[in-house]
């Protein structure tokens, strides 16, 4: 009993090996099969393991292509079963495709490697906004009753890459912040139109906050507006 036992248990330790070795960064990619495309589309890998890309044996002829230009196996599309790899060396995102169905860009049959250094530091530096402004600073929108001068524009300048979300509260006691916009904000200055549509006329606090790729989340940043009757 204990010997089948200790057996059960070394399978399921040799089963674990296997699974982990299975789980490594090295990723297997099928080309084609009921349909054109790459199965997986996309796969992360580390710096220097690789992707093995496997030819169905559906009749139909494909190859990949990267987009920079920088592997291209077979040559040319081709319908023979074939096998062919590449070993990533740097980190960075490699698209590719197949010359026969897909283009450059993720056009058709097109895939893409993510390749990390998992040895490189993480990111803690929060982003950063400034420069906020928010003009004309008094104008109407769809609650007024007069209305000149119709919406505003909201400008400010970040220092990397970062999702921006934009709150606004009615200067008064106990008013709730409301959701007025989100962007996809740049490095450098980045605008955007505000209509304020809903809100009502009024003194308002307009708040930023951004957050990066490594989700850092940024000091808020403030501007005043007002909504004429």
């Amino acid at each position: 009993m204990r010997r089948g036992l200790l057996l059960f248990v070394l399978a399921l330790a040799g089963a674990a090996v296997l699974v982990a070795t299975a789980l490594g960064a090295d990723q297997s990619v099928t080309a084609g099969g009921t349909s054109d495309v790459f199965t997986p589309k996309d796969v992360t890998v580390n710096i220097g393991d690789t992707v093995t890309w496997h030819n169905a044996t559906d009749g139909r002829p494909h190859n990949v292509a990267f987009d920079n230009g920088q592997f291209k196996m077979p040559s040319s599309p081709s319908a023979v079963p074939w096998t062919t790899s590449f070993k990533f060396q740097s980190a960075g995102v490699f698209r590719y495709y197949c010359e026969q169905h897909g283009d450059k860009g993720g056009v058709g049959m097109a895939g893409k490697v993510t390749v990390i250094d998992p040895n490189a530091p993480k990111d803690t530096t929060p982003p950063a906004i400034t420069k906020l402004s928010v003009k004309p600073s008094t104008f109407c929108n769809n609650k007024s009753k007069k209305c000149k001068h119709k919406g505003t524009t909201v400008t400010f300048t970040l220092s990397e890459k970062a999702s921006v979300r934009v709150d606004a509260t009615l200067k008064k006691k106990r008013a709730k912040a409301v959701k007025a916009f989100t962007m996809n904000g740049k490095a450098g200055k980045n605008k955007k139109a505000f209509s304020a549509n809903g809100l009502a006329p009024g003194k308002w606090k307009l708040r930023l906050v951004a957050t990066d790729p490594a989700k850092n989340h940024s000091q808020p940043a403030s501007a005043s507006f007002t909504i004429k009757k």
